[in-house]
């Protein structure tokens, strides 16, 4: 494994595991680790996309501006460094969108105009239908990808400004905001696909989401420094082992709940149609406001 040589985390599931977030291969997660995340709506952690491709801009911002690089400088040093790392993870197109939905943003930033999420979000999936049309009707994790992206774009600020009474304290109603604008498209068609509804998926999401970043420098940090200084690596690695430890913990707490899930049997896609036809009412109806 990527980190198999680190004692703290050498054997299952904590190898494979962080083999999952950084670089999404999940052959090596146990069936009864994946099975819990299903069941607790966390999956899309070992799943390279638009959430990883975020978190990684977001540290090679800081880093470039904590070193004193502007944003215009940074633009294609962070281009650069995004490529490799889907390349590294084999061009898979979740993360490819997310890659050139990130880079228009980039543009954007760097040339001080910035173009709607929405456009750049169009463009990316331009670019991928171009290259693949089977995408839009055999690739879930595609559907599932833009789907995400158009809830938290459509729904997030809705739910941000009715879900004051969270603090934003360590960035909890951003968390549940995200979390809730993000699922509110995609759970109907992964009811659909997968025949599984996840009610502690809220909550779940809230614990697990704010270490997502702190696992992945960490583990970055760790690979890093296990091939030019083994000591800190091993700081690293159990930093990295404690994180792990926690987000097993407390899926594992979550998914023991009872009613914490269902199972469904299969559902007829027209029932879907209609959900997502009540979602765009609602939508019209109370979340999108007249323009002046």
């Amino acid at each position: 494994g990527l980190v198999g040589s680190e004692m703290c985390i050498r054997d299952s599931p904590y190898s494979g595991l962080l083999n999952a977030i950084l670089l999404g291969y999940r052959q090596e997660i146990l069936p009864e680790t994946s099975k819990t995340f299903s069941q607790t709506g966390i999956s899309h952690i070992v799943a390279i996309s638009g959430l990883h491709i975020t978190l990684i801009t977001g540290i090679l911002f800081f880093i470039f501006l904590s070193l004193g690089i502007s944003r215009k400088k940074s633009f294609w040093p962070i281009v650069f460094v995004l490529f490799l790392y889907v390349l590294l993870i084999g061009f898979r197109a979740s993360a490819i969108r997310a890659f050139i939905m990130s880079c228009a943003l980039l543009y954007a930033l760097k040339i001080g105009r910035l173009s709607k999420s929405l456009n750049a979000l169009v463009l990316s999936a331009s670019c991928l239908l171009l290259i693949n049309p089977n995408l839009i009707l055999n690739d879930i994790g595609f559907q599932l990808s833009f789907l995400a992206v158009l809830g938290i774009m459509f729904f997030y600020p809705f739910f941000n400004s009715h879900f004051k009474i969270i603090p934003e304290k360590l960035q909890l109603r951003s968390i549940v905001c995200l979390t809730l604008s993000a699922q509110i498209l995609t759970l109907p068609l992964i009811i659909y696909y997968f025949n599984t509804l996840s009610l502690i998926s809220p909550l779940s999401n809230l614990l697990i989401l704010p270490i997502l970043p702190i696992i992945m420098i960490a583990g970055l940090c760790l690979i890093f420094f296990s091939f030019i200084w083994s000591k800190l690596a091993l700081i690293f690695g159990v930093v990295v082992w404690l994180l792990l430890n926690y987000l097993l913990k407390i899926t594992t707490l979550l998914n023991s709940i009872p009613g914490a899930y269902f199972k469904l049997k299969s559902i007829n896609f027209l029932w879907i149609c209609s959900i997502y036809f009540i979602i765009f009412i609602f939508y019209l109806r109370y979340v999108k406001k007249p323009k002046n």
